[in-house]
């Protein structure tokens, strides 16, 4: 089992970094995804295998 995390660097982008996390995962909101990302945290996480 691969488990991918994606954390994201803070820049002058992050508007579209959070468009398309949330194409991918829409469970997570985007008040969550901009908290996380201006605390230097994973974004989010998954499985590989789920994705293969």
């Amino acid at each position: 089992m691969d488990f991918i995390q994606l954390k994201i660097e803070k820049d002058s982008s992050i508007t579209k970094y959070i468009k398309i996390i949330r194409k991918f995962d829409n469970s997570l909101s985007i008040k969550m995804i901009k908290q996380r990302i201006d605390e230097n945290d994973f974004v989010m996480g998954f499985d590989l295998e789920c994705y293969l």
